[in-house]
């Protein structure tokens, strides 16, 4: 996931993409992206079923000190 595949899930440029994005959110897509990635990944985690490392690749994040840094 990424803005090269939500914009051709949208059908238009990344720069477009990436300019109606911030427009609409006021913060660029990737960055939305982050803060849904660690919303989901506090959920996995207060639940107690799932540890961090499960968590941080469950979520998206392939690198578990860029999971520890962002969150």
């Amino acid at each position: 996931a990424g803005v090269p595949a939500a914009a051709r899930l949208a059908g238009c440029s990344r720069r477009r993409f990436s300019s109606l994005a911030r427009a609409e959110a006021g913060d660029s897509f990737l960055a939305q992206l982050t803060a849904a990635r660690l919303e989901r990944a506090a959920e996995l985690l207060a639940s107690g079923r799932h540890s961090v490392t499960g968590t941080a690749l469950a979520t998206g994040f392939n690198d578990l000190s860029h999971f520890s840094h962002s969150f």
